[in-house]
């Protein structure tokens, strides 16, 4: 990635009061593992409309 965008993303995850340092990174390291998964696993969780939790995580589950 390049220093400007490594540099927005540093701005952002300090002005933010619902980012912290490093939840970009998380949440672009737990996209790529869930995009990697085999492709019957990414059509069922399609099928069964939940198809945010399980790349993400529980978008409430901090609150």
């Amino acid at each position: 990635m390049s220093s400007r965008a490594l540099s927005e993303i540093f701005r952002l995850e300090h002005t933010r009061n619902y980012l912290q340092p490093g939840d970009v990174s998380k949440a672009v390291r737990l996209w790529k593992d869930y995009v990697q998964r085999p492709e019957r696993q990414l059509w069922q969780d399609y099928e069964w409309g939940n198809v945010h939790w399980y790349c993400c995580g529980n978008p409430l589950g901090g609150v």
